[in-house]
């Protein structure tokens, strides 16, 4: 495998924060969220929270420590994401998470003793594109996010959620279920 430069989204590829999301929904506004409509524009959409609803219940999942600290990992993330570091790649995260969510993720990664990554905060709703700029993959669970990089960015990679099972996925991006097949493909990148 040749050494990449490689972009990784933090919410729904490295950690997983939907049970929480859930569960604050449930206790601060009362509202059952389905499992598969978690994204900001499916619960406004379906009409379930406004937009400053939402907007705050992120802030309590991702800023608040105690519960950002909870966070589950993504399934097999802690062992991929070492192995990519341990091999020479060049990896940084790339978020919508303003500073002080980026604080509790840096935490939250140092506390499980993962690689400690540059993080690169783009604003909430603002696009990747100036942050993906030289990468050769990029990872994602937002389909919205990779459309504008493809293109730019050789290897970009939807990894499959509930809230995106249902997106086709157009020329230039490729699906991923999980880590291992995320860093098979990479494997796979001629150098």
């Amino acid at each position: 495998m040749s050494t990449l430069n490689i972009g990784l989204d933090f919410d729904g590829v490295i950690a997983d924060t939907s049970a929480l999301k859930r569960e604050h929904a449930r206790a601060l506004f009362g509202v059952e969220l389905p499992a598969d409509r978690l994204k900001e524009q499916m619960v406004t959409a379906d009409g379930l929270m406004t937009r400053d609803q939402y907007r705050a219940l992120m802030r309590a999942v991702c800023a608040t420590r105690d519960l950002g600290l909870r966070m589950a990992p993504l399934p097999g993330m802690d062992e991929a994401l070492r192995a990519l570091v341990a091999s020479g790649h060049d990896c940084k995260i790339i978020t919508a998470r303003c500073e002080e969510e980026v604080a509790v993720a840096r935490e939250w990664c140092l506390s499980r003793a993962l690689p400690d990554l540059p993080f690169v905060s783009v604003g909430y709703g603002m696009p990747k594109t100036e942050a993906a700029r030289g990468l050769d993959a990029y990872i994602d669970d937002d389909l919205q996010k990779l459309l504008p990089l493809v293109g730019a960015v050789p290897h970009l990679f939807l990894f499959t959620q509930p809230h995106n099972a249902g997106d086709a996925v157009p020329p230039g991006i490729r699906r991923v279920a999980s880590w291992y097949e995320f860093t098979t493909h990479l494997a796979a990148v001629p150098s």
